[in-house]
């Protein structure tokens, strides 16, 4: 789904770039990847210094269906139930949510194939829990889901539907013309 967003409610600081130092589950000082994967913080470039806020910016964005891929890993590994981290490893569900979201943007090019798709405006400082917030949708961050960790494999069929999301910001690049 994508969504013209007003560029004066997209919240922009360069802390939100730190959350990638923040601790997670077996990793005590966060992402490996910051300051060394290219295109991650903190050698890449705010978003204001790479969009044009002064043109149009779209909040592209897919919901991925965790609770049910949970479900269909579950069945294929009854005994991963015992341990619901291996449910929802982003090793597991990534790839596929991935896959959707690029045809996502896919989509979303065919509409405006001049438009520059980030992938991953947090790591340039955009606060993506308010931007997912002007289309509804607020953002938890408990990992995992508390809807998730404790059930059975029976029982996650039945469970409530659980939603993870990729957001990306679409705009014209700065240096493009009018």
């Amino acid at each position: 789904m994508f969504y013209q967003l007003d560029p004066n409610k997209i919240t922009l600081d360069p802390k939100f770039r730190g959350m990638c130092k923040l601790p997670f589950y077996g990793h005590a000082y966060g992402c490996p990847n910051f300051g060394k994967k290219q295109g991650c913080p903190p050698h890449n470039f705010l978003e204001k210094d790479i969009l044009d806020f002064n043109r149009d910016l779209f909040l592209i964005y897919t919901r991925f269906d965790l609770a049910g891929f949970a479900s269909r890993i579950a069945e294929r590994h009854p005994d991963w139930v015992k341990h619901p981290r291996m449910l929802v490893n982003p090793r597991q569900w990534q790839p596929s949510a991935r896959k959707l979201h690029r045809q996502d943007i896919s989509t979303f090019r065919q509409y405006y194939p001049d438009m520059y798709v980030d992938e991953s405006p947090e790591s340039k400082g955009v606060n993506v829990s308010e931007l997912m917030k002007q289309v509804g949708i607020t953002l938890s961050w408990d990992w995992p889901p508390k809807e998730i960790a404790n059930l059975s494999c029976r029982d996650l069929k039945d469970s409530k539907k659980v939603y993870t999301y990729r957001v990306s910001l679409a705009g014209y690049l700065i240096d493009s013309h009018h």
